[in-house]
């Protein structure tokens, strides 16, 4: 016997986005709207709060530019303002 279970997720479901540091586990959620693009935006050049582990994302890397449309990208969605 086989069991599918099947769980759509759409933007306006999403609440926040959830940050790990790769090396203590240490995380920050920042929520939706809440100033999301600006935490973004100063993740690139800094270190984890915790082990002072430098963050994996580049300032002005592409993976940085990708995490702002994503943000932006989801800021703007209806069910997010």
């Amino acid at each position: 016997m086989t069991l599918e279970t099947k769980l759509i997720v759409g933007p306006e479901d999403i609440l926040a986005i959830r940050f790990e540091c790769s090396n203590c586990h240490a995380s920050v959620s920042i929520p939706i709207g809440n100033g999301l693009a600006s935490h973004i935006s100063e993740l690139g050049g800094t270190s984890c709060a915790v082990c002072r582990n430098p963050w994996q994302i580049a300032h002005n890397s592409a993976e940085q530019r990708t995490l702002l449309q994503f943000a932006n990208g989801l800021v703007s969605c209806p069910g997010n303002t």
